[in-house]
């Protein structure tokens, strides 16, 4: 496996900015990369669940990541782009060409129409991604609850014994099961690195020792959730539950106005980029009565000037 790589601090899963007709809109990605860079966010994760990954075309897809390329290389620490489609292919092409344009690393969702039977089966295939790409480091994209492939990390830990994966240097590990986490902590040690991506549950990451953390609320919250980062670190509980307590008041009406891309793209679109535009069918959008109903939700919780302090 390839160890060394780390990636440390906060990533934003980056949103896929849209026109109001559900056209890729790559030019609102120089304004967003300077206001991420501006509110302490020094990794991006392009093309994933956030980025509408599996809903955009392979050539939308590349023309995204070359953006974030041209826009951020030099000023991010990591760009990572997620590769992952249904077809084998596609993901090789997706991979080859990030590394071809200078990602610092990728990571791959499992299939998820045909999807893997065995462990075994899932890693032949991310060995086969990765040989597309052998530079760059691989993250594993663990989502049970998305892909339906619920294979245990240990389990997949464990058949890489029979079945190595040589790029694979970590797991985007977007699961509630802690104790699977902290099972693969202590057996891979350094050697597989956790990227935590449930982003309501950063203490518990804190505390499990984890040092980077995938998620869509740092495209506005980047400010606040590295307050709390750094108040961990500092030793100051009561400093980090303030600034999680805000977490646990404006999670629950995310979830309220559906919990999704579409809900979550509209929070960005009223706290840093009005011109983020809707998510693509099958996703919803909300309607202009359900944003302005969020937007007086958030205001009364103090959210704006939370994300803004």
């Amino acid at each position: 496996m390839m160890e060394g790589f780390k990636v440390k601090g906060f990533v934003a899963a980056v949103f896929t900015p849209m026109t109001e007709n559900g056209d890729v809109n790559v030019e609102a990605i120089d304004q967003y990369a300077t206001q991420l860079l501006n509110d302490g966010v020094r990794n991006v994760f392009p093309c994933g669940t956030t980025g509408e990954g599996l809903s955009l075309t392979i050539n939308e897809r590349k023309q995204i990541a070359e953006k974030w390329m041209q826009v951020g290389k030099g000023k991010f620490d990591v760009i990572m782009v997620h590769v992952g489609a249904d077809s084998l292919r596609d993901t090789q092409d997706l991979a080859s060409h990030a590394a071809s344009i200078g990602a610092d690393a990728i990571s791959v969702v499992s299939p998820t129409y045909f999807k893997p039977k065995t462990v075994d089966l899932l890693l032949q295939y991310l060995k086969e991604v990765g040989a597309a790409a052998p530079s760059l480091p691989l993250y594993y994209y663990h989502n049970p609850g998305m892909t339906g492939v619920k294979f245990s990390l240990e389990s997949i830990w464990e058949g890489l014994k029979q079945t190595p994966v040589p790029s694979l240097r970590g797991v985007k590990f977007t699961c509630s099961d802690f104790y699977d986490l902290a099972r693969v902590q202590h057996l891979a040690g350094d050697r597989l690195q956790m990227l935590y991506s449930t982003d309501e549950q950063l203490p518990q990451a804190f505390s499990r020792g984890i040092e980077g953390f995938i998620g869509s609320t740092y495209n506005y919250a980047g400010k606040p959730a590295n307050r709390m980062l750094e108040a961990y670190q500092k030793g100051d509980m009561e400093a980090m539950e303030k600034e999680y307590m805000m977490y646990l008041s404006f999670i629950p009406i995310l979830f309220k106005y559906g919990g999704d891309v579409g809900s979550n793209k509209c929070i960005m679109k009223l706290a840093r980029c009005p011109t983020i535009g809707p998510a693509r069918l099958p996703i919803a959008t909300l309607d202009k009565e359900r944003l302005q109903s969020m937007n007086e939700e958030l205001k009364n919780i103090g959210f704006f000037e939370w994300i803004n302090k």
